[in-house]
């Protein structure tokens, strides 16, 4: 009995820490979603000159902005999947793959060759390729955490209790994401940069017709610190709303730390 309860604490610590990750990781992406795109323009400019800012380069990298999220949610679930999975289970996992890479393919050919969309033709099938894989691991991570939540202690209970148990296992989509007011002022932040970025160029064209030299290099300068400020002003809020889950991410570091610091020290003794 100790060792269920123990098994089953452990199993509700490590889906309390995918559920943080994934929080985390959608906290990440949020800047990169709304405000970054408007900025890859800048960034080409000043890695690659202004000769490739005026390609489709640019937009291109925008559009991997918003393919990075989806690399950082596949990543965390398929490294859980990796974790626990058993031979039987990687074998159906690669099954699987297979088939969303012959999908990604036969779409990626698609969009670049039919569509004549280039390389933004690309970025969209990496999207739904991981987006397929994120729907398999988010499924096995659930059935996984299901199978692990039924003992054979809990057959003595009710079956109300044990579908309750169950259901509380799951990871559901509204347990990690963020706040709504969270996303929806990284969007207002996003919006402002969107106007503000037409407005610039604008004004500072208007100064170029007016015999100003280095107008463009001072419109960048100013966008750069005008999206400064906006992206300061939205991480402030993020950090006011979403302050109840950085302490409850502080709290579940230092009990890992602690257990690794414990798992060291029998590990010496036994040794």
């Amino acid at each position: 009995m100790l060792g269920t309860t123990q098994s089953q604490s452990a199993i509700q610590i490590a889906r309390s820490i995918i559920i943080s990750i994934l929080h985390l990781q959608l906290l990440l992406a949020l800047p990169l979603i709304t405000i970054a795109p408007f900025y890859t323009d800048i960034l080409i400019e000043i890695l690659a000159g202004r000769r490739w800012a005026n390609t489709q380069v640019p937009i291109t990298l925008a559009f991997y902005c918003l393919y990075l999220p989806f690399m950082g949610i596949n990543g965390i679930l398929e490294s859980f999947v990796a974790g626990v999975a058993g031979q039987r289970g990687v074998s159906g996992w690669i099954q699987w793959l297979c088939g969303f890479w012959i999908i990604y393919a036969v779409i990626a050919i698609a969009l670049m060759g039919y569509a004549h969309l280039g390389g933004i033709g690309l970025v969209l099938a990496n999207c739904l390729n991981m987006a397929m894989r994120i729907w398999f691991s988010y499924r096995f991570t659930n059935d996984w955490f299901r199978s692990s939540s039924t003992s054979p202690s809990s057959s003595s209970s009710s079956s109300s209790n044990q579908e309750n148990q169950l259901k509380d296992n799951r990871i559901r989509i509204i347990d990690f994401m963020p706040k709504i007011l969270t996303i929806f002022i990284w969007i207002i932040g996003g919006i402002c940069i969107a106007l503000g970025r037409p407005w610039f160029q604008n004004a500072f064209v208007n100064s170029i017709n007016t015999n100003s030299s280095g107008s463009l290099n001072r419109m960048t300068l100013f966008r750069i610190i005008f999206g400064g400020i906006i992206t300061l002003i939205c991480l402030f809020f993020t950090f006011h709303l979403e302050k109840e889950f950085f302490k409850t991410m502080l709290i579940q570091w230092k009990i890992m730390k602690s257990n690794n610091s414990n798992k060291i020290k029998s590990d010496g003794k036994f040794e």
